[in-house]
C-alpha cells in the first residue's frame, strides 16, 4: 500500500488531496507526514521499477506538484 498527499504544515481548516481527510482547528507544525496518516489517497503497489510505481488503479486525487510525498506501510 501507498499513501499519497501533498504537506500541509502550518495550514489549517479541510485538509486532503482528492477529498479531504481532515479538519484542523489549529496547525500542526512539526510532522510533515501527518497527513498521510490520514489521507484517503491510497493505492496498491502491484510493481516497483527503478523509475516508480505501477499501482492496481489511479490514485483518487493526482498530486502531481512538488509538495506531494508518498508515505508507505
Amino acid at each position: 500500500m501507498i499513501a499519497v498527499d501533498a504537506d500541509y504544515v502550518g495550514q489549517t481548516g479541510y485538509l486532503g488531496a482528492g477529498a479531504s481527510a481532515a479538519y484542523l482547528a489549529t496547525a500542526i507544525g512539526s510532522d510533515p507526514d501527518w497527513i498521510r496518516r490520514v489521507t484517503l489517497n491510497v493505492g496498491r503497489v502491484t510493481a516497483v521499477t527503478a523509475t516508480g510505481l505501477q499501482l492496481a488503479e489511479p490514485l483518487l486525487a493526482a498530486c502531481r506538484h512538488r509538495g506531494c510525498r508518498r508515505s508507505r506501510s
